[in-house]
Formats: C-alpha cells, structure tokens, sequence
C-alpha cells in the first residue's frame, strides 16, 4: 500500500497533496461551519464577516451590502455553490466544499510555483504545506471567507507569471485578461497587484506598454459591465463603483500610518497568520450573548514560535539578500507586492489585520521558493530543509491545538446542527466516513473511465457504465439520507429524542481562573448583583436594547473635575493627551461599572484593582495603593443606598460626572467644545437632588451668555428658562443675569405675533410649549412670577418631553423610540408614563448620543477610532440624566423640585 502511494506520488505528486489538503480542510469545515450555526454569526472568529459572506455564497435574497469591495464574489460563487448543492442538499456542506477546494487548488500551484523555480521535491512540499497549515488559511477556509478565494486567483496570477516563457499571443493576453478580473472580483485592492504584476512583464519586455495597456482597460470594462449583469440578476447587489470611498475608510481607516498599525500588521499578518499565539474568548458581560457579545482573539505568543517564526523570517532575509539580483524581476514584484499590501493594511482595515493576512502569506512563500531555488550554499539549503521540516512540525502541532481550543470555545456559544445535537459525536464520524467514502468512490469512478477508454467490447463499456452510474447514486444516498434523518427524526429505524439544538452561552465567570475569582469574589458578586437588576429592570418595563454601543471593554475614569482616563485592554490612557499612562500584560480582565472598578490579572500573575472613589482613581497593585495623577481631589459619591435600581443609578451617576470638567457640564467632554445649557440644566437637576451643585460653582459664576449658541448659532428660546434652573441650584444665584434673561423673554414674548409667551426655535423646529414650560420652572425656581399664558401657546413635539411640569400635554402618543437621540425617549416615558425605553444591551455604558449634527466624532481618533466611524458618543449626560430622573422617580425617591 504504502508503496503505492510513493509510486502515485512520484508519478502525480499534486494529486497526493491535493487530496492531502481537500481531505484535511473538508474535515476542519465538518467540524466548524457544518456542525454549528455559524451562518448566523458575526465577529466570532477574530472579527470575521463569517454569516455575510456565507449569505453572499448561499442565499439569493440576502443582503449583498459588502459586494461593492468584492466586486463580482456572487456571481462567480454563488451560481457554484448552487450547483455543488444539488449534490449536497445543504448549503453549508456546500459553501464549505468549493472552500475547501479552492484552498486545496492553492496548496497544489504554489507546489507547481515551487518545482517549477527549483524543482526540489522535498523543499517544494515543505512549503506547500507550511501554507496548508498556516492558521490562516485554516481559519479561513473552515469559517468561509472571501480571502482564500482572493488569494487562490492571485497565486494563479503569479504561476501564470513565472511559467509562461515563451511568446504571448492574443491567447496569452486573454489568460491575462481573466486573472485579472479575477484578481479585481474577490478583493478590489487586489488589482493593484495584477497591475504590479503588469508592470514588471513590461520590465521584463514580455510585454509592450501598449498591450499593458489595452489588457488594464479591457479588464476594467469588464468588471464594471459584469458588475451591471450581476446587478440585473441579483438586484440586491450594489454597483461597486458608487461605494462611498469617505464612507468606507471611515468605517476601515485609519488616519495615519504609526508604529502601533505597524506592530498590529507585523504581529497578525507576519506572525499569527503563519503560527497561532494561544487564544481567549472576549467575553462581553452584557445581559444577553450572541454574535455581537464575543470574539475569539489572540492572546500572548509563546516563546517558542515567537523564536521559530522569526528564525523562518531572518533565514528568509538572508536568502534574499543573497540571491536577489539572481532573480531581479520576480524578486522585486514579489516584495513591491509585499511593501503594497502591509502600507495598505496599516491604513485600512487595521484593527482586523489578521483578516487580510492570506493576502501576504502566499508572497512570503514564494519568496522562500524564488531565493532558496538560486542558493548555492548547500550547507545554507540543507540547513533550511532541516528547518522547515522542524517549522512544519510545530506549525501542524500548535495551529491543531488552538483550533480544538477554538472548537471548544464555539461549541460553548453557538447551536449545534441537529446531528451533532442529536448523535453527539458520531455525528462527525458519519460525516467524516462519508467525505472519506465519496472520495474513494471519486477515484473507483476515474479507474472506471479510464478502463473504459481501453475497452472495445461494447457490452463490456455499457457494464462499465452501469457501474458507474451505480457509483453515482451511491454518492448521492448519504446526503439525502443525512436530510431524512431530521426530516423524520430518525436515525435508521431508531427514534431519536429530537434534542433542542439552542446553546446558552457561558458567562464571562466561567472562563475566569480560580484564582482571579477567589481574588475578587466580593466584586464579581457586586457585579452579579447588577446584572440581576438591570435583567430585571429590562424585563419590567420591556426595554429595547441596541447594539450600536457596545463598548463593555472599555471603561471611563475621572468624575468631575479630575483627569479624564480610558481604561481599554492592556492599557490606561489620558483622554486629552492620548498619553498611555500605565500598561498592563492582561491575561483577564473584568470591568465593575457600579463599583466604577476594573479588576486584572496580568500574565505574570498579579492582580490588579483600578478603582474611583470619593479620594480619585486608585491603582492597587500587590499591595500597594497608588492614586493616579490629576485625580486626587474629593468628591462627594452618592450612594443611592437602600433604593430600587440603586447599581444602574449608581452608572448613570457616575456617566454623568463623567461630562463636568472644568467644573462645566457638557454633553460629552470629547466631541463638544462647549456647553449646551439644555444638557447643564437636566444634569444641575441631578446634582440638586445628589448634593453636588458646587462641582459646577465656578462655571455658573463666570457665565455671560444668556443663549449657548450650539444649535448652528441659533438663540434657542428654550435657553432661558434652562440657564435660569442652572442659576437656581447655586448659593449666589446672579440676580444681575437674571434680571438680563427675564428682561430677554418679555422681549421676544412681545414680538411674538400671536400672543404673548416665547417665541423662538428649538432643535431647529418651533417647540413653543416646550420652551415656555422651561421658562416657568427656571423663573420660578428663582423665585420670580411666571406671566405667560400657557394655554393660549400652541401644543409642539417636544412639550412632552416637559415632565417637571403638571401642565397636561394633549398629545398623549408615545413618542417615537429614539435610538440615537434615547433621551428623548427617556423624557417622553417620564411625562407620559408609557413608551418605549431604549438602552445599551450591554452593562456599560448606560447613556449615549449617536450621529448629533454638531458633534464632532473625529475627536475619538486616536483614542478608539471605532467611536469616530460609528459616530457614536458614550456617556452622553442629558441621556444619563433623564434616564436617572426617571428611575428616581419610579421609584419615589426623586426629591429635588
């Protein structure tokens, strides 16, 4: 037997590593994507887009958003996969064979590019298999993305470049012609490397300009007259020429090249796409756990492949300098290539670098293949066949290791399919005996026809063909059987239980050391204790979540008129400065918002406590207590002891102080320059009911303006009355500045036209009611005459937002839910006693402000860039604000007015 494989794989090499590779990814896609409902989850696998590009492959009505970056991926895969599942009768059996496939066809030509440069077996199947093994194309193949399909094109790209020696004809520029396009269909940034490749056969005078020419236009037309078709079939798909360029590097961009996007390439597209540092599932606390609540992320390297991969990349280095100018032209596309693609990945799309690490892996190896081809040391050539057979062997060990640590990790999160849920493990064997049988039967029906080639009795070719056709069917019978089990629910004869394949994910707790619980027990139970509440406050009054901030790894330090501080993974940053203050080498780490506490445990094995209290931001560490500078300065903590809600009022409290800096109130101390006196009024309420007026003494002191001037420039007339309930809360309540605002009111009340109350715009509508309802609270809690009249001003949108009030609102309709603007929501419920409540899904942050005219997100940059694309404001103290109030009332314990 054995001795047959060596014959077959003397004769036909590409066949054994091809099946080597198809077997093997087949197997890791059966146990990954086909057994769990992966097709329904994002992020999961190290922030891949696994559900949209499944969809995009599968499912003809589907959302096609992402193809206007991937081009033509539907209509090449799709009418495929579709074919596939004929045979199939499972989409994701399917989807996961054409990955597999492409893949395999991967490993087989950079084996091709390999012997064709050098035609060393052994060297040639080393680095075949280092990229067969590569986590990269592990994951990527297993979970289905669009980048194995991208780089299996390319490695055609470059195969056709290195082997094609003789003259081009017109067939030559129509081979061109396609890998181009195909190159420009699954990635668009991949054409600059079909353009790179363009250019050096222009060097190498394979080819003229103007043929380089005509062949960059024709591809072009073609794309975009192809993009057309597939729009005309698939009316779902975008034209990708109308993507928003601003839009989609504002989602995927950075806005410089530094040494951080530098480090995050070199570490996830040099290093981890090759060998798999150790993993951890990022379990986010929120109250609920899906796609949106967990990522599986690298964690540190060992030291082992840090010194065996960078062995692999300064024997590299070496082999190039010296044979570089042996092979000028194919050495200088390949790195041009290389010097594209990681200047690209540390602009664009950096923060899930490891995505795009096939699009480098298959140039690093065929940077090995070209150098190592040209050595002429041979103890430097034996010495790197030794390596690399000690490379493979720890790259096949520890990349197998972290993908079961993974499988384990999915299997704690994500449904099993209904075989797997009902047959538990022989489920997979089944489906492994099946691949296994097809495969063989593949090969008996190839013996077959070539027997038949050779067969001149024709009864003898019609039994042949019988027997292949009886072949046939038995391939199919499996995979319909396979559906009737579920169809019937029945496993041959045997009746099965029809177990339910839902999964309730594990708690972020259940992944901790014991050790950090038993360091921490008290805290965690704290943070239980909060969770239990906000489930139920969730529950009792029905709240909406939404997902557009869920930020639970990050936390903000520095209430009041302290130090503003970001704690995010591994680090402590100044807000303002973008000073990193402390580091951390996290193994775990746990974020407490209602002790307004981190708890970590570094990989050296310490525990640490970062913690805000009535004396600033301590940082504990073995013992020692350590205030961060710029946060020593006391401040009065409310408690909320003894009350309903006392730990989510305890956030939203802590969100609030948050804003004042300076001892003035802003809506969000990042993307607003100045105050807003809607928001320092509604924030002045909970001060007054928490003691805490005197935080903003110096800022009411030295106020002016009686207008903020934050709405476009506009003088909102709501403003008056607001800066009066401001100027209330404090011991010297500026008689000189009221007099000014109340002399400013009869003015504008006198203009008005039709009758004699406020009159100006709000939020840039007329908000009359609502303006004059402010007016009345903030005059009178100056203690000053109200001398409108109420009833003669007309009902607007906003005056049900007005629930200090008791003037009876007659538009009763629940106001409309708010996702970006939830205070208006939150102030709407407070009056009307119904409507909607919509709140982070998460536990952290409470409050939020998403997509304001006149804010300016692009302060995050440099801080959290995801902030600054998504436009998205957390710790928002209007939102923060109204929602306390509300809270503090239901539960009668509101007693500031």
């Amino acid at each position: 037997m054995l001795s047959k494989i060596k014959k077959e794989y003397q004769s036909k090499p590409e066949t054994i590593i091809f099946l080597l590779s198809f077997i093997f990814l087949m197997i890791l896609g059966i146990l990954l994507s086909y057994n769990y409902q992966i097709k329904d989850n994002y992020n999961l696998l190290f922030d891949s887009d696994t559900a949209r590009v499944i969809m995009d492959a599968t499912e003809i009505a589907a959302n096609h958003y992402r193809i206007n970056v991937h081009p033509l991926f539907v209509l090449l895969i799709q009418p495929l996969c579709f074919i596939v599942n004929g045979i199939f009768l499972n989409k994701m059996l399917s989807i996961i064979f054409l990955s597999s496939m492409v893949s395999s066809l991967s490993v087989v030509f950079l084996y091709k590019i390999a012997m064709k440069v050098g035609n060393n077996r052994l060297i040639s199947f080393l680095l075949a298999l280092l990229y067969l093994f590569s986590f990269s194309n592990m994951i990527f193949t297993s979970s289905i993305e669009t980048y194995n399909f991208a780089a299996f094109f390319l490695i055609l790209l470059w195969y056709y470049f290195i082997n094609k020696k003789d003259e081009y004809t017109k067939y030559s520029y129509f081979i061109l012609m396609v890998l181009g396009i195909l190159s420009f269909s699954f990635t668009i940034t991949n054409f600059i490397v079909f353009l790179i490749v363009l250019f050096f056969l222009w060097i190498s005078k394979k080819i003229s300009l103007k043929q380089a020419i005509l062949v960059t236009v024709v591809i072009v037309i073609s794309v975009f007259g192809l993009n057309i078709g597939q729009k005309c079939i698939w009316n779902n798909t975008p034209f990708f020429w109308k993507t928003s360029v601003s839009e989609e590097t504002t989602n995927f961009g950075e806005q410089k090249i530094s040494l951080k996007n530098m480090k995050n390439v070199i570490e996830n597209d040099y290093y981890n796409s090759i060998m798999s540092p150790n993993i951890n599932l990022k379990v986010k606390y929120g109250s609920k756990y899906n796609g949106q609540n967990y990522m599986i992320s690298f964690q540190k390297k060992s030291i082992l492949n840090t010194i065996m991969i960078s062995i692999f990349y300064l024997l590299l280095i070496v082999l190039i300098l010296r044979n570089f100018k042996k092979n000028l032209i194919m050495n200088s596309a390949l790195l041009l290539t290389l010097l594209f693609n990681t200047l690209l990945h540390m602009i664009y799309g950096n923060s899930g670098a490891f995505l795009y690490s096939l699009h480098f892996l298959y140039i690093i190896l065929l940077l090995w293949m070209i150098n190592i081809s040209k050595e002429k040391d041979l103890r430097l050539v034996k010495g790197s066949k030794y390596f690399l057979i000690l490379f493979l062997g720890i790259e096949m060990i520890n990349n197998n290791i972290i993908f079961y640590k993974m499988l384990n990790f999915v299997s704690d999160n994500i449904s099993k399919n209904y075989l797997l849920a009902n047959l538990s493990s022989f489920a997979i064997l089944l489906e492994i005996m099946i691949l296994l049988f097809c495969v063989v039967a593949v090969f008996i029906i190839k013996a077959i026809i070539q027997k038949m080639k050779k067969v001149k009795n024709k009864e003898q070719k019609i039994s042949l063909a019988i027997l292949v056709g009886t072949i046939l069917i038995a391939i199919e019978c499996p995979f319909i059987w396979l559906n009737s089990i579920e169809a019937q629910n029945k496993f041959l004869w045997i009746d099965l239980e029809k177990k339910e394949t839902a999964v309730e994910a594990k708690t972020k707790k259940e992944y901790m050391s014991k050790s950090f619980q038993e360091t921490f027990k008290t805290e965690i139970e704290k943070l239980e204790e909060y969770q239990q509440e906000y489930l139920e406050f969730q529950k009792t009054y029905q709240v909406a979540t939404t997902f557009d901030a869920n930020w639970s790894d990050y936390y903000f330090m520095g209430m009041a008129n302290r130090r503003k501080l970001l704690y995010q993974p591994n680090q402590l940053m100044d807000m303002e400065t973008k000073e990193v203050i402390e580091t951390f080498e996290e193994k775990e780490h746990y974020i407490i918002p209602n002790l307004y506490m981190i708890l970590i445990e570094t990989l050296q094995g310490d525990f640490i406590k970062i913690v805000e209290d009535e004396e600033g931001v301590h940082l504990i560490q073995n013992g020692k207590d350590k205030i961060i500078e710029g946060t020593n300065n006391h401040i009065s903590l409310y408690s909320f002891e003894n009350q309903k809600y006392s730990n989510i009022k305890k956030v939203l409290y802590g969100e609030i102080l948050w804003n004042i800096k300076d001892s003035t109130i802003y809506p969000n101390i990042i993307v607003y320059d100045k105050p807003w006196y809607r928001d320092g009024a509604i924030t002045s309420m909970v001060l007054k009911q928490t003691q805490n007026t005197d935080l903003i003494s110096d800022w009411v002191e030295k106020i002016e303006d009686i207008y903020d001037r934050q709405n476009a420039g506009i003088e909102e007339a709501d403003n008056l009355g607001e800066l009066l309930y401001i100027l209330s809360t404090q011991e010297n309540r500026r008689e000189d500045l009221i007099n000014r605002i109340e002399a400013e009111a009869k003015r504008i009340a006198k203009e008005n036209p039709n009758g004699y109350y406020l009159y100006g715009k709000t939020d840039f509508g007329d908000q009359y009611l609502y303006q004059n309802l402010w007016y009345q609270l903030g005059i009178e809690s100056v203690g000053r005459k109200f001398e409108f009249d109420l009833s003669q001003i007309p009902e607007d949108n906003y005056s049900k937002m007005a629930w200090w009030s008791s003037y009876p609102v007659k538009d009763q309709t629940e106001y409309e839910t708010s996702r970006e603007y939830p205070y208006l929501s939150f102030a709407a419920r407070h009056k009307l006693g119904k409507g909607t409540i919509m709140v982070n899904e998460n536990l952290y942050p409470l409050s939020m402000e998403i997509n304001a005219s006149q804010a300016n997100y692009e302060k995050y940059r440099g801080i959290e860039n995801a902030l600054a694309n998504s436009k998205i404001s957390p710790l928002h103290s209007w939102s923060a604000s109204e929602l306390l109030l509300w809270l503090l009332d239901e539960s009668g314990d509101l007693s500031f007015y």
